[in-house]
C-alpha cells in the first residue's frame, strides 16, 4: 500500500473537514399534540408526549418518539464552552509503537488552517491532529477504508464477532477515551460489518466514476486489499455530553463561520482499535443564564411553515426528534454559547424513473432540521429538505 495514498487519504478528509467544518390512555398508546395537557400524564417533564402522531396542515405527517433527557424545561441552562484540548502525547503512547512527531501548520494549497501536528508509529499508524481539539489515529491495515456509514444501510448492524463482543470491544475504546477525560453519553451506535460488506460500501462509493482518471488509484487499492475475515470489525459511534444533553455531531455554516460538530467514532477488529477519530467535544465553562424551553407546538409549527413554502413531492415524515446541545460560535476567540435544539429527522420517499431502465422505482432520503429549542426557530437544515 502506497504512503502517499495514504497521506493524501488523510489530508483530503482534514481539508473536508475544515470546509464543511404517550402513551396515554388511547386504544393504540398513543396520541397527538392536539388533546389537552390533562391527557399528557405519563409525558416527559409533564410538558412532552414521549411519541407524536399528527399530520400538519403543510401534509408533513409525523409519526416520532420523542428523546428529550429528564429535566426542568422551565430551567434549562445555558453555557459558555471551549472545545476540550485532547492530550495527544498521551494518546500516541498508547495507541502507537515508538512515535515520531513531525509538524506543519500549513496544508497543499498554502492556507492557514490550524496547527497540525503528525505522529508516526514504527508499524505504520499514524495519528493527525489540529489544533488539539480534532484528532484521527489510523492503522496501516484500515488507512484506506471508509468506516463511516449511515448504520441504518448496513445489514447484520447487531451480530457478534468471533473476536470479540461488542461489549468487549466497547470497554476497550471507552479506556482510551477516558485516558482523554472525554465524558461519554450514555447510549452509542455500532453497526458490525463483516469484509465483504465493508468491501462492497467502499466500492459502492464510487459507483459511476471508475473511469476517472482522479479515482483509480484509490479504487485499485480498494480491490487490492487482501479482504478476509481478518477485516470483520466494529464501527462505533459515540457521543459528547453536556449537563446530559448529547452534543450535536452536526456540522451548521452560520453566516460568518463553520461550526464543526462533535464527532467520536471507532473501529475495532481483531487487531484491536484500527480508527479512532475524535473533534471538537465541548466542556462547559459557566452557566451564563437559564431559559425555559418552547412547546412541542411551536417547533412543530416551524417545521410545518418550512414545509408550506415547498411544494412537497412524494411523502415527508418526521419520525424522531431528538433534544440535545449544539455550540454556536462566539467572536473569534474560541468561546462557544451551548444551547439545545430539537434534532428532527425527516424521510422523505417519493417515486421516479430509474436511469437505467423505465421502471419506476421508490427513492427514500433523509435529511435533518435543527430548531432553537428556546425560540423555536430553525437554524440549519440539511439532506434532501
Amino acid at each position: 500500500m502506497k504512503r502517499d495514498g495514504k497521506k493524501r487519504w488523510l489530508l483530503s478528509g482534514i481539508a473536508l473537514m475544515i470546509c464543511l467544518c404517550l402513551r396515554g390512555c388511547y386504544p393504540n398508546g398513543k396520541m397527538t399534540l392536539d388533546n389537552d395537557k390533562e391527557n399528557r400524564g405519563e409525558s416527559i417533564g409533564d410538558e412532552f408526549p414521549e411519541h407524536i402522531e399528527k399530520i400538519l396542515v403543510s401534509g408533513v405527517e409525523v409519526d416520532a418518539d420523542i428523546d428529550i433527557p429528564e429535566l426542568d424545561t422551565k430551567d434549562v441552562s445555558i453555557y459558555r464552552g471551549k472545545a476540550l484540548k485532547i492530550d495527544i502525547n498521551k494518546l500516541s503512547g498508547v495507541l502507537l509503537r515508538d512515535p515520531v512527531t513531525q509538524y506543519t501548520d500549513k496544508n497543499g494549497q498554502g492556507e492557514e488552517m490550524g496547527s497540525l501536528c503528525t505522529y508516526s508509529g514504527e508499524d505504520g499508524s499514524e495519528i493527525i491532529s489540529i489544533d488539539d481539539t480534532w484528532m484521527k489515529f489510523l492503522t496501516e491495515k484500515f488507512a484506506q477504508i471508509r468506516t463511516d456509514f449511515e448504520t441504518e444501510t448496513i445489514s447484520n448492524g447487531q451480530m457478534d464477532f468471533d473476536f470479540a463482543s461488542r461489549n468487549e470491544a466497547d470497554i476497550k475504546i471507552r479506556e482510551i477515551l477516558e485516558l482523554l477525560d472525554i465524558e461519554i453519553y450514555p447510549e452509542y451506535e455500532c453497526v458490525s460489518m463483516d469484509y465483504e460488506t465493508l468491501k462492497e460500501k467502499n466500492l459502492e462509493q464510487y459507483a459511476g466514476m471508475e473511469d476517472v482518471e482522479e479515482f483509480q488509484e484509490d479504487i485499485n487499492t480498494l480491490k487490492t486489499i487482501p479482504w478476509s475475515a481478518d477485516y470483520n470489525c466494529y464501527c462505533f459511534t459515540y457521543y459528547g455530553t453536556i449537563d446530559g444533553f448529547k452534543l450535536s455531531s452536526q456540522d451548521r455554516e452560520t453566516k460568518n463561520n463553520i461550526v464543526p460538530g462533535s464527532i467520536i467514532r471507532a473501529v475495532y477488529s481483531k487487531d484491536g482499535i484500527q480508527s479512532l477519530e475524535v473533534s471538537n467535544i465541548y466542556t462547559e465553562q459557566k452557566e451564563v443564564e437559564k431559559k425555559t424551553l418552547c412547546t412541542m407546538d411551536t417547533v412543530l409549527n416551524a417545521i410545518d411553515q418550512k414545509y408550506n413554502s415547498i411544494i412537497l413531492q412524494g411523502d415527508y415524515k418526521v419520525i424522531s426528534m431528538e433534544l440535545e446541545f449544539i455550540a454556536d460560535i462566539r467572536g473569534n476567540n474560541g468561546e462557544y454559547t451551548l444551547l439545545p435544539v430539537w434534532r428532527c429527522s425527516i424521510s422523505h420517499k417519493y417515486d421516479t424513473q430509474d436511469k437505467n431502465s423505465s421502471e419506476v422505482v421508490n427513492i427514500e432520503e433523509n435529511s435533518i432540521i435543527l430548531i432553537d429549542a428556546i425560540s423555536g426557530t430553525e437554524i440549519y437544515s440539511g439532506g434532501s429538505i
